[in-house]
């Protein structure tokens, strides 16, 4: 496992709980998915829930030249699955949250 890319991961988790991307990080696709609006709705759904009890990468895996990292972000009632596809340069394609099941 990948402890940058885990603390990587988790401060853009914990920015997107607060509406905040560093642009720096994302491909121009990625950029233009991360609109004021969708920044919004990341603030409203995960903002309330506070910090991660944890952050653990789960997963990694090689799709479509991407390397692709899966993560839980586990708080006291319910785990969320965060994951992310990485470009060969190291720019950020995807970063995604959804509930787990």
């Amino acid at each position: 496992m990948d402890d940058a890319k885990t603390a990587q991961a988790r401060a853009i988790f914990l920015g997107l709980q607060q509406g905040k991307i560093d642009r720096s990080l994302f491909t121009s696709d990625a950029n233009f998915y991360f609109s004021d609006e969708a920044l919004s709705d990341f603030k409203s759904s995960l903002g309330p829930l506070g910090a991660p009890e944890s952050f653990k990468q789960t997963r990694s895996r090689l799709r479509g030249g991407m390397t692709g990292r899966s993560y839980d972000a586990k708080f006291a009632d319910q785990t969320l699955r965060v994951w992310t596809y990485e470009m060969p340069d190291g720019k950020l394609e995807q970063f995604q949250v959804a509930m787990k099941e």
